[in-house]
């Protein structure tokens, strides 16, 4: 998928602040099994398994955006690698989705409220380097959201294809 800059920033905002909510409407009730499920597509995903890389990018994405504010132009490598091996790795289907909601919660508001408090004129001085991100060289506090707001909606989307496939089959 192809990442591009929302450059209308009471648009990313919004947008970015309501992330969570279409997760929670989508997760509220799944019961344990639902959550398990792995539909029969080559390399899918349970919703528990995005549901634990979601937490794992927000965790990034909120570490990106204080190190664009506290080190404008810094470079940092925090992303990348072999997705599938690392979701077996840190355990992404044993996590408590409980847990792990949480903490994505947590994580987007502290960001987003403090997206909402950049002054206008400070919003593009703030950026970092990413040599090794495959589609973020160069990473705005537009692009860090842009991108974090895209790459929600893209999880978001195998989630509601979990639960067709799972409710397809019953």
């Amino acid at each position: 998928m192809a990442f591009f800059e929302i450059t209308d920033r009471q648009e990313l905002l919004a947008t970015y602040g309501d992330d969570v909510a279409k997760l929670d409407a989508l997760v509220d009730g799944l019961d344990n099994e639902l959550l398990h499920f792995r539909p029969a597509i080559d390399g899918a995903w349970t919703i528990a398994e995005h549901i634990g890389h979601l937490a794992s990018t927000e965790v990034n994405g909120y570490l990106r955006f204080q190190k664009a504010i506290l080190n404008p132009g810094a470079t940092i490598d925090n992303g990348g690698g072999d997705m599938q091996a690392s979701a077996a790795i840190l355990g992404y289907e044993a996590a408590s989705t409980t847990a792990t909601l949480q903490l994505i919660r947590f994580l987007r508001k502290l960001t987003y409220e403090h997206a909402c408090r950049i002054k206008d004129q400070d919003w593009s001085k703030y950026h970092i380097q990413q040599p090794n991100h495959s589609t973020m060289k160069v990473a705005s506090l537009g692009m860090i959201l842009s991108f974090h707001t895209q790459h929600f909606a893209l999880h978001l989307d195998f989630i509601r294809r979990n639960i067709q496939a799972r409710r397809g089959i019953q």
